[in-house]
């Protein structure tokens, strides 16, 4: 069908798995065109969206985008949660660094370890921040980068429903 979107890898892997796939856009419709790579944020949606499919095993990966602030303090937000292995304490303190896997990456052996540090160097670029943290039931991913209004012409990503 024309206009049909080709699905993400991670959604058909979270089919495969049985598992729910849920987001919720939040203030995107209010949203004035912005400047924003969009290419670059679509990655970092890719790994860790991928990532979570990928360590959970049952239960769901949920994504949450909100506009947060206003002004020339409007932020996106982009979070995600799942319900896999979570993320020990260790885990959490490399992370983000080059090569380095998670205890629940090594068990799999899935992947070079790069994802989240590519991640954190494209919001780095943005001047954002990404950051995690375990949670009882799963782990969470929270990227934060500002949005600055376009004032160019046709030149812009526009998070609002098309």
């Amino acid at each position: 069908a024309q206009g049909a979107q080709t699905p993400a890898p991670f959604e058909l892997r979270a089919r495969a798995k049985g598992l729910g796939l849920a987001s919720a856009p939040h203030g995107a419709a209010d949203l004035p065109r912005v400047s924003l790579d969009a290419s670059r944020l679509r990655q970092v949606v890719n790994n860790l969206v991928g990532n979570a499919v990928k360590f959970t095993r049952q239960g769901q990966v949920r994504v949450t985008g909100r506009v947060l602030g206003a002004g020339p303090h409007r932020r996106f937000e982009l979070v995600v949660d799942d319900t896999g292995p979570g993320l020990t304490a260790d885990d959490l303190a490399a992370l983000f660094q080059p090569y380095a896997q998670g205890q629940a990456g090594q068990r799999l052996r899935q992947g070079a370890g790069l994802g989240l540090a590519i991640s954190r160097q494209i919001v780095d670029a943005m001047g954002g921040t990404i950051r995690a943290e375990g949670l009882p039931s799963g782990a969470r991913f929270t990227v934060s980068v500002p949005l600055l209004l376009d004032t160019a012409p046709g030149g812009a990503t526009s998070l609002a429903p098309a």
